[in-house]
């Protein structure tokens, strides 16, 4: 998880790998979870947790709230009876509803909820029109975008997806698995305990790391999903063919199908995609008339796409698509050998000090015996790779960089400007730049 948050990139909800972009695409998450992504929006209303009879109306009882947030655990009291009446067996429905967003599709930190889930479980025998699937991507994309940017040290929403799509559509060190049935749906069954001989691996991020910086478009799975047939995957087939915005109580955030054309429209090649939508990172600032444009899905890719242009020249130019891992192991051995180094001359005139004043009959003790031995780098484990000890001269563009986020990654002559800025992960920037969010990397 952390070496794939590593490399997303928040301003178009992308991996940046070797060979180009990648994506957990509305059909990868419909596909795992059984859940389809797209049809009609949720009406979201964020008063409904400040209204205590309407939570009464929904729920039979107010729960204990703050912020529009509740703590599900709470609502496993609601359904512990016999219900009176058909609207008490809704509002139990309604409960158990909540408990089951919080502790799987919707999960925030802290073990807690949204309240304003409850506006698209007005009409129960409705809320199956409605988009949950987007509603459960457009999460995690939030959190994978706050990972990337290192705020917070754990990640949200249905997080087991993000290992699974690694699993079956990167290859990327998958366990054993007995399941034998390719077609069984929702694909996260599949990898149940019931199906695992071996426990997933776990290990050294920069194991992970290095197996990322060396990945070809060879190894991906581009049509993992093309033989599989379910009611709930037509639907997640259009979407994936499209520009949409998806929204959650947490916020809007694009899935762009141009930048992942290998997924998005089966293309041998991936193609330089066009300008991004306009403020792409500031969705908050768009009107009402705007959102309802653009959360329904533009599926006319074409004309998003410059097929002219070269796209190996676009992916070193404008993609982030190497952390620089042998650099950094490089860069560590290093580091270590010279700590030790330092250590041995240490001990070494500890011994010669401490003969001289064995001599005059004060001990015999190097300041290392006392336990005073040579200083370890500043920062030590949990922190970034720029707390551990490195000047600012060792780090430079790369150390400005607080995020990884770009404001444009669109070809020379695009509506987002001529000359977008280069990445501020630069390849050629020294290993002891990086900024990692593993040990806590910020």
């Amino acid at each position: 998880m952390t070496a794939l948050a590593e490399r997303w990139w928040d301003t178009t909800n992308t991996f940046h790998l070797c060979f180009g972009e990648v994506t957990v695409t509305p059909l990868d998450f419909a596909a795992f979870i059984g859940l389809r992504v797209g049809g009609e929006p949720i009406p979201f209303d964020p008063s409904t947790d400040l209204d205590d009879t309407a939570l009464r109306w929904f729920l039979g009882r107010v729960p204990r709230h703050s912020g529009g947030v509740a703590e599900y655990g709470q609502f496993t009291a609601y359904w512990d009876h016999e219900p009176a009446d058909d609207a008490e067996a809704a509002q139990m429905a309604r409960a158990y509803l909540l408990y089951l967003f919080g502790a799987s599709l919707f999960p925030l930190r802290r073990s807690r909820v949204h309240l304003s889930y409850l506006a698209g479980l007005v009409d129960l025998r409705q809320a199956g029109r409605l988009d949950w699937g987007g509603v459960a991507l457009c999460t995690l994309y939030c959190f994978l975008g706050a990972a990337s940017r290192g705020v917070g040290d754990t990640i949200g929403g249905y997080w087991r997806v993000i290992e699974l799509w690694a699993y079956e559509v990167l290859g990327m060190f998958p366990p054993e698995n007995t399941c034998t049935n390719p077609h069984l749906l929702p694909c996260a069954l599949a990898w149940g305990k019931e199906y695992r001989r071996a426990k997933e691996r776990r290990g050294q991020v920069m194991t992970f790391r290095r197996w990322l910086d060396n990945i070809t478009g060879v190894t991906v799975h581009w049509d993992r999903w093309a033989r599989l047939e379910a009611d709930f995957l037509p639907r997640s087939r259009e979407v994936i063919r499209s520009r949409v915005l998806l929204e959650c109580p947490l916020g809007w955030q694009w899935y762009l199908g141009d930048r992942v054309t290998r997924q998005s429209l089966g293309s041998p090649e991936l193609i330089v995609p066009g300008p991004l939508p306009p403020r792409v990172q500031r969705t908050e600032t768009h009107t009402r008339a705007e959102l309802e444009q653009f959360t329904v899905p533009d599926t006319d890719l074409e004309r998003y796409l410059w097929r002219t242009l070269d796209y190996a020249t676009y992916k070193d130019r404008y993609l982030a698509t190497s952390l620089g891992v042998e650099r950094e192991l490089e860069w560590r051995i290093a580091e270590a050998e010279a700590r030790r180094a330092r250590g041995e001359a240490g001990d070494e005139v500890g011994d010669e000090a401490g003969g001289e004043t064995g001599a005059r009959g004060r001990g015999s003790h190097s300041s290392r015996s006392r336990g005073r031995g040579a200083r370890p780098p500043a920062g030590g484990r949990g922190t970034s790779s720029l707390g551990r000890g490195e000047s600012s001269s060792q780090v430079p563009e790369a150390a400005e960089a607080s995020t990884p986020g770009l404001s444009s990654l669109s070809p020379p002559g695009s509506s987002e400007g001529s000359q977008p800025p280069a990445s501020p992960i630069d390849p050629s920037e020294p290993a002891s730049g990086r900024l990692y969010i593993n040990d806590q990397i910020s």
